[in-house]
This record gives structure tokens, sequence and C-alpha cells, in this order.
């Protein structure tokens, strides 16, 4: 068994792996600050996955049978672990490299394990390019609207090629 984490810049983030997991018919276990109210940016994704769910591997074991409710007890081997850390450029040049490379990730205990996801310049506009409708005032409800009407997984990974996303890596590595 894989345990893919996705590590998310906020809400937009979480309502896409949510339809990613649906699509793939596999569990994408969600972690933001704030339920997404809060967003992580390029900078800080590193210090993030130092703290929290993320200090070791007994609290990301402890932080997935809370999210599963109970219903799994079994431990978690580093082996196990795909961590997908989401998150805009949004004008950081400089994070962005460190990020691509994982140098941003090098103090983590999962490091190996962390698998690095941007959009250049967002989501939102990597989602608009590839043709789909984004209201910037309504941005949850419209990614809502937007992705319930994709037909197939190939279909959104065909509606990004050519666009600076490494959405396509992480839904292949799933």
């Amino acid at each position: 068994m894989t345990l893919f984490v996705a590590v998310e810049h906020g809400e937009c983030e979480i309502i896409l792996c949510k339809f990613i997991s649906l699509w793939l018919r596999t569990d994408v276990v969600p972690v933001s600050k704030a339920n997404g109210s809060e967003t992580i940016s390029l900078r800080e994704s590193g210090e993030y996955l130092c703290q929290g769910p993320f200090k070791d591997l007994k609290s990301l074991n402890r932080y997935y049978r809370d999210y599963k409710k109970g219903r799994s007890t079994k431990n978690l081997k580093m082996d196990e672990i795909t961590i997908f850390v989401i998150m805009d450029v949004d004008g950081d040049r400089l994070s962005a490299k460190s990020f691509r490379s994982r140098d941003l990730f090098k103090n983590s205990p999962f490091y190996s394990r962390i698998v690095p996801i941007m959009n250049d310049p967002n989501l939102d506009q990597i989602l608009k390019s590839a043709g789909y409708e984004i209201d910037g005032r309504k941005k949850p409800e419209s990614y809502r609207r937007a992705l319930e009407n994709v037909g197939s997984i190939q279909e959104f990974c065909n509606s990004l090629k050519g666009l600076d996303t490494d959405l396509p890596t992480m839904i292949d590595a799933i």
C-alpha cells in the first residue's frame, strides 16, 4: 500500500486533489493550513514539512489515523509514503528554483519521499489557460463547477499539455 499525501497551497488545491482522488479511485490525504483557508507560500513550504504531521513518521501515522477516523491501524513505513507538495509560484522566482530542486525540503525527515508539484504562475492561470472557467471572486465554487464537467483524468491531463504545471507528473505517479 502506498499513501499519497498532498500538501496544498490553499483551498482550491484541496478541491483539485479531491477530484484527482475520485478520478483515480485512490486516497490522496490532504494536508493544509486551516483546511485551506490559510495559504502556504512557496517559501514556507520547506519549513511546513518539518512540523506538525511532518515532524516525524510517528506524527504522520497519527495524522493518517485521525484522517481515516480510526479505520486504519496499520503503521506506515517510510517507503510507503509519497508526499506531493502542490504550490503556486506567485512571483517568487527565487523560492521556485529551490522548490523544484527540492533544496527547500532538505531538513524534512521525509525529504526522499517529497515530490514538488509547481504551477507557474498559479493554478488559477493554469486552469484558465487549459480552457476552464475560473471566477476569481468565487474560486472554490468555480473550481468545483469546472472539475465536475471533466469527463476523465486523461481529458484533464490533455488540457494541461504545454502549460507550466507539474500536475501530470503527480497524476502519473499515482
